[in-house]
């Protein structure tokens, strides 16, 4: 009876963690990801365009350009990004990631910290809303993105 009781109690756990882990990655590894849309916090509101890799299942490297008319002009960002799907359980058509960038902008080359994420309406495209921190010329984002290839 208490090897059968620990049986059950070993399968429940096992079951419970699968189901824990059974969120799947937005992008395969090796796949690109386009985004573009724009910036928020700023007036007048830039644009940015950006690519992203999936290096890991769980994990991006990117960059993005951001082009405003007013003060700052030109930006770029060097990205990095976890993505928790995985983790959280969120279905492949979500995509929930914390990352950290470096921009270089017009005060000079510095940190910024990054939450966002995404809704994919089919298996190539979706929404993308992310909050950003710590810059001048990058505030939060709001686009499109795209999947390219696999």
């Amino acid at each position: 009876m208490a090897r059968s009781s620990l049986l059950r109690s070993m399968a429940v756990c096992l079951a419970v963690s699968s189901s824990a882990f059974a969120g799947e990655a937005p992008l395969s590894p090796g796949q690109l990801a386009f985004n573009g849309g724009l910036g928020l916090g700023r007036s007048p509101l830039p644009l940015y365009a950006g690519l992203d890799v999936s290096v890991h299942r769980d994990v991006t490297l990117g960059g993005d350009v951001f082009v405003s008319t007013g003060v700052g002009g030109i930006a770029a960002m060097g990205r990095g990004d976890y993505h928790w799907n995985r983790l959280l359980g969120i279905p492949r058509q979500g995509d929930f990631y914390l990352g950290l960038g470096l921009v270089l902008g017009d005060w000079g080359l510095y940190p910024r910290l990054q939450l966002g994420g995404r809704w994919f309406f089919n298996d190539r495209v979706g929404l993308n809303l992310e909050l950003g921190g710590a810059t001048k010329e990058v505030g939060g984002l709001f686009g499109v993105t795209v999947k390219l290839g696999n």
